[in-house]
């Protein structure tokens, strides 16, 4: 009984924080499909002179639903971090309800995942639709792909309250962005597959394994165009199981100590 108080508390909080997003929605869409035409339009109309195949288009456009994404749901956490290290007037006021702190913390981590489910669900229709015959989407797995995107949104979520409780000013959440955010996404095969940069530089492909990033976009990859030349799907979802439960966990922790909560 009380674990459904608990969600029922919890269910309550989401939809009117959600109602953020909502005011947002038009926004945040034009900011993705601006960044999503540039990105990808370079990648299937002007690489193809240098030799890039036409495939290439395609790789990189579900790369994109995993950034646009990310992007949507740190853009979330920066002011969930910049309450937390400023005034915290809307965190209090949830830290004061009768449930426990560990329930606010992950409804923050939930919204943060619907946020970001919400605007990068459209990136894969609207790649199709704007460039067409130049993205192959033949061999999707609706069955795999749709779990999967619910899962690393959820991923994404739980590292964004990792990331929030670590800040403690206004520098570092510059210094996240530019630090761990944009390494970690850049180097997670946004461009490139995790095999390609085996073959290229082993030493550091090996390392990208300890990126939660890698597994995110190649267990995409693996399951718009099918396994062959990507990581085992079924590697990724157990990596992003044991990733989600580890920053949680320790995201949840973090913020206890930080807010000297119970």
């Amino acid at each position: 009984m009380q674990l459904l108080y608990y969600a029922n508390v919890l269910s309550l909080m989401l939809k009117r924080d959600l109602i953020s997003v909502r005011k947002a929605f038009k926004s945040s869409m034009i900011n993705a499909f601006i960044w999503m035409i540039v990105t990808i339009g370079i990648k299937v109309y002007v690489l193809p002179f240098f030799g890039v195949t036409q495939t290439y288009g395609s790789m990189v456009l579900v790369g994109a639903i995993a950034a646009v994404a990310n992007m949507e749901i740190i853009h979330r956490m920066m002011f969930f971090a910049q309450n937390m290290i400023q005034d915290r007037a809307e965190l209090n006021y949830d830290l004061l309800l009768p449930i426990p702190s560990w329930v606010v913390f992950v409804e923050r981590a939930l919204f943060f995942a619907i946020s970001g489910m919400i605007i990068s669900v459209f990136i894969l229709p609207m790649g199709k639709l704007l460039f067409w015959n130049h993205i192959d989407l033949s061999s999707i797995s609706i069955v795999r792909f749709v779990p999967f995107f619910i899962l690393l949104n959820i991923a994404f979520g739980f590292f964004a309250l990792f990331l929030a409780s670590r800040m403690r000013g206004m520098q570092s959440i510059i210094n996240t962005w530019l630090r761990i955010i944009f390494p970690l996404w850049f180097l997670g095969g946004f461009e490139f597959s995790w095999y390609s940069l085996k073959e290229t530089v082993p030493a550091l492909a090996y390392l990208n394994l300890f990126n939660h990033f890698t597994y995110i976009t190649e267990g995409l990859r693996s399951a718009v165009f099918g396994p062959a030349n990507y990581i085992s799907f079924w590697i990724c979802v157990l990596f992003l199981i044991g990733f989600i439960m580890l920053v949680s966990w320790r995201a949840v922790r973090n913020l206890q100590r930080y807010l000297d909560t119970v």
